[in-house]
Formats: C-alpha cells, sequence, structure tokens
C-alpha cells in the first residue's frame, strides 16, 4: 500500500484520474458524497498491464489523500484494503 498527501482535494482527485490514464481496464468506480452533496471519497478498482500479468490497483481519495494497493491478485488486493480501512 502507499499513499500521497496533495495540497488540495481538487489535487488528489487530478492525480488520481492521471494514474488511470494507463489503465487497460476500470472494474468499479464509486463517489461518496456528505450530507451537503459534497464529494468525500472516490474509489476505484482498475488493472494495468505489467511486465508478464495484469495487476489490479484500488485507489481511493480521503480528503487531500490518494492512496492505493496493488496486487496481481483482486481478491487479496480486497481483503487488504478492508484490514486498512477497518483499523
Amino acid at each position: 500500500m502507499s499513499g500521497e498527501t496533495y495540497l488540495t482535494k481538487s489535487l488528489a482527485r487530478k492525480e488520481l484520474r492521471k494514474q488511470l490514464g494507463g489503465a487497460i481496464k476500470i472494474l468499479d468506480m464509486k463517489k461518496m458524497m456528505d450530507g451537503k452533496k459534497q464529494l468525500i471519497r472516490e474509489r476505484v478498482v482498475a488493472f494495468f498491464q505489467g511486465k508478464n500479468e495484469e495487476i489490479v490497483s484500488i485507489l481511493w481519495t480521503d480528503g487531500n489523500n490518494l492512496f492505493q494497493i496493488q496486487s496481481s491478485s483482486l481478491e487479496k488486493a480486497l481483503r487488504l484494503e478492508i484490514k486498512i480501512k477497518s483499523k
């Protein structure tokens, strides 16, 4: 897992979009809004071409932070995401 902090939420979302430019397939994309209809989180599950196999990435923003999990296994990536977010 990796994470980066940006100066603004907008910059974190912009970097998320930039990273998705290399995706070969987007499996899931969700936006989470607060009660005022303001975007608070965005989450994407995408596949990228690795050297010898496809790599799955789960990327999400949380405020001005961008996090990413990468794995050769979708199941393992999803399990790690659940473990991280349950802390």
